[in-house]
């Protein structure tokens, strides 16, 4: 390529770009070889940290020149005879962190219905109070006036106050029943 790009002028910038590209660098070779393993070794169920583990292992196998090289010593032997118990305790650990992180759930939901439950039971029974208290004006002013459909203003409102009265027990033990389940949880 030097002969017959180097020397002719008219291929003087094609060589400028082959110089560079014959320059470049192979410096990330193992790396992208390293990809290419994993992606020979990838299973769709699989966890990061059993890919890491079996890059680990296959690093050794190939440090130490096979596997008819690697030495069988009693730790590896016991490591090896009880990585079935390791394994069936580290499930058991993600399935009790699983079942308590839902459990956390439950509860900030359960406190949520009790804080909800609680704000609506303010809210009526200030709703309740300031209709008796309209209710009770307007029967006064009906008295001092003497016009009755102050009276029936009265009454209407006296009416609801009931209503919401009723409301608001029937609150307070859907409360009273949330309250008991959260003990329960």
């Amino acid at each position: 390529m030097c002969k017959s790009m180097a020397h002719d002028a008219a291929y003087s910038m094609l060589w400028k770009v082959v110089q560079l590209l014959l320059l470049l660098s192979h410096g990330q070779a193992t790396v992208e070889r390293g990809f290419s393993v994993n992606r020979q070794i990838e299973v769709e169920n699989r966890k990061d940290y059993s890919y890491v583990s079996q890059r680990n292992v296959c690093d050794h196998v190939e440090c130490v020149g096979g596997l008819l090289n690697i030495q069988l010593t009693t730790e590896l032997l016991r490591s090896c005879s009880g990585a079935r118990m390791k394994y069936q305790a580290f499930l058991d650990e993600k399935k009790k962190t699983k079942m308590s992180i839902e459990k956390t759930k439950k509860r900030q939901q359960e406190e949520e219905g009790v804080q909800n439950l609680r704000t609506k039971k303010m809210r009526l029974e200030k709703d309740a109070e300031a209709l008796l208290k309209s209710a009770d004006a307007y029967s006064i002013q009906a008295e001092e006036k003497c016009d009755l459909t102050l009276v029936a203003k009265s009454n209407a409102m006296r009416k609801s106050s009931k209503a919401k009265a009723r409301d608001l027990s029937a609150i307070e033990m859907e409360l009273q029943q949330k309250m008991l389940e959260m003990k329960n949880i």
